[in-house]
């Protein structure tokens, strides 16, 4: 590719902002009553973006959280979920008694293809305004958006026919980034992208858009 055509993709994407997606984390918790094994709890986190879930959105029959994410202690080697630290303090074993300072980091890996892999660090934010921003870093170091303490909702029980399975939940945390909660959700269900396109590096200013790092742009053929 010309070299003149490169640099005239660079200043175009230096100077577009992208309209801020964004994707909320919440901590779900649910209880199952089965014939054969009795009660087992439900654990994991969810990622929306519309405000307060409702119960069709957590889709209260899904055990296995199909659009959700199980809590892990270790994400390497491919595997899919959400892993906070520290483990005393935070996730789905405190779900009502966690604040945004009991967290030091969350890692988020969404899918392998495309590869959707981030960690946020609460001693690596920034202030912006008054509020504390956390960097959303990817595998290669790069950051693609960030992430604020967004806490204050919550949604209700959620019940399946026949009252076997209940669900509920508290948000977290509010992501702005390029990646959306429904690309997400379809990567999770093994949907692919809706268009063949790559994360560019992204950083986050005032709260309400999200644009492209230029230095960081790379064209792939």
């Amino acid at each position: 590719m010309p070299a003149s055509l490169l640099y005239g993709l660079a200043a175009l994407f230096a100077t577009t902002h992208f309209a801020s997606a964004n994707f909320d984390l919440w901590v779900v918790h649910g209880t199952q009553d089965t014939p054969s094994v009795g009660r087992y709890q439900v654990l994991g986190w969810l990622v929306d973006d519309h405000g307060q879930p409702t119960c069709d959105d957590i889709n209260p029959g899904d055990a296995n959280l199909e659009t959700g994410y199980k809590e892990r202690t270790d994400l390497s080697h491919g595997r899919l979920g959400i892993r906070c630290e520290p483990k005393s303090r935070c996730g789905v074993e405190h779900i009502d008694s966690d604040s945004w300072n009991d967290y030091d980091l969350i890692e988020m890996h969404f899918a392998n293809k495309p590869l959707w892999h981030f960690t946020i660090y609460k001693d690596r934010g920034y202030l912006d305004g008054k509020t504390w921003m956390w960097p959303l870093f990817g595998t290669d170091g790069r950051t693609y958006g960030a992430c604020f303490a967004y806490g204050g909702q919550s949604f209700g029980v959620c019940t399946a026919p026949g009252g076997l399975l209940r669900m509920w939940g508290q948000r977290k945390f509010r992501c702005l980034a390029e990646l959306g909660a429904e690309q997400i959700k379809n990567a999770k269900r093994g949907v692919p992208p809706g268009r063949d396109f790559e994360l560019l590096g992204m950083e986050v200013r005032n709260m309400t858009e999200v644009v492209p790092r230029s230095g960081w742009l790379e064209w792939k053929a």
